[in-house]
């Protein structure tokens, strides 16, 4: 029997003597395809045989899934899709089997999270977790292998947040005396284009002053490795050792030791948050800088003054190209300067010129 108590359907019943009493959907369609199911694995399990998949219901699945997420992966990418399921996934599929979920279902889903106003980005998001969800159950011999393809919304091409040199500047005016190890930080994070974490990791030892050049190199002590895992060479400007000179000063003049460049202590100071916030709050910018906008600010500087777009590409350790060319956005100030370069091909002009 199929009843309904509040906005849920249920399914009540017996098979071989055993009482079955359970939430099994949103509409009645579900609970009744629910209490099929239990029915035919019943009939089979009489006859000698054995159904090819348990009866899982996605939330199980997806239970499973996270715990074992929370163990393998970071506590960010845990924590984002946990509430993604949360807040998105768990009122459409929480109670459907997981022999439910093809092609129609997900077009369903995708359909009604565009009805509630959710962006192209959050439901490629959703979509995408509920793929990786059902690959984790195929592997625990829970379900078939998904044969169906996971639909797609396009998503607006985002740019990178950066500083334009004028903002740079008032940025810097903005550090106190009290944030003077974030204000070095920032500008060797836009000098060298440094990860934050990179930054953040980044030893004494690393630094060759005679060759101008720093190593960036993983610290397994440390617990913490290069994103790409390869270490590379990132080449020293006059500004970025005239940095490492101030810091090294500060440190004497407050009497402090440590093997970290941006750190007063025997421990990587890990995040200058707050140190940006207020020095974005104080130099008017209107919004709030984070230290990863710092790379982006180096590599779209870089590219704006004609740099080699191969060489950022190694100095930022990206390890393919198009990586890179998502930098390759301007200023509205530079897109008129390339259309005005092109009269230097004009022979005519040239001649008038002379």
């Amino acid at each position: 029997m199929a009843y309904k108590r509040g906005d849920s359907w249920y399914i009540d019943i017996v098979i071989n003597g055993h009482r079955i009493n359970r939430k099994a959907g949103k509409s009645k369609k579900e609970a009744r395809e629910i209490e099929e199911q239990l029915r035919v694995g019943a009939r089979m399990k009489s006859f000698g045989l054995q159904a090819p998949y348990p009866l899982k219901i996605f939330h199980e699945a997806m239970t499973e899934y996270l715990d074992y997420q929370k163990a393998t992966k970071s506590p960010r990418t845990h924590d984002g899709d946990k509430w993604y399921y949360e807040h998105h996934l768990m009122a459409f599929w929480s109670t459907r089997p997981l022999s439910m979920a093809d092609a129609a279902t997900l077009l369903e889903f995708q359909e009604q999270k565009k009805r509630a106003g959710l962006g192209n980005r959050s439901v490629n998001i959703c979509v995408t977790l509920v793929r990786k969800c059902l690959n984790y159950a195929h592997k625990k011999g829970w379900c078939a292998k998904p044969d169906f393809k996971f639909p797609k919304l396009t998503e607006p091409k985002r740019l990178h947040a950066f500083l334009s040199p004028k903002e740079y500047n008032h940025l810097l005016d903005g550090f106190t005396d009290h944030g003077r190890l974030a204000y070095y930080r920032t500008i060797f994070g836009r000098c060298t284009g440094l990860r934050p974490s990179e930054l953040t990791y980044l030893a004494w030892s690393d630094i060759k002053l005679d060759l101008k050049v720093l190593r960036v190199t993983s610290k397994p002590k440390e617990g913490w490795t290069i994103k790409t895992y390869q270490e590379r060479d990132v080449p020293l400007s006059d500004s970025a050792m005239e940095v490492l000179k101030a810091v090294a000063e500060l440190k004497r003049i407050r009497k402090k030791k440590s093997p970290w460049v941006f750190s007063m202590g025997a421990r990587p100071t890990r995040d200058i948050k707050r140190a940006l916030k207020t020095a974005s709050e104080n130099a008017g910018l209107g919004r709030i800088v984070t230290a990863n906008m710092l790379r982006h600010t180096f590599a779209t500087h870089a590219i704006m003054a004609g740099g080699n777009i191969m060489a950022i590409k190694e100095i930022m350790g990206h390890s393919e190209l198009r990586t890179t060319e998502r930098y390759l956005h301007s200023l509205p100030g530079d897109r008129m300067k390339t259309v005005q370069r092109i009269m230097d091909l004009d022979p005519e002009q040239k001649g008038e010129n002379d």
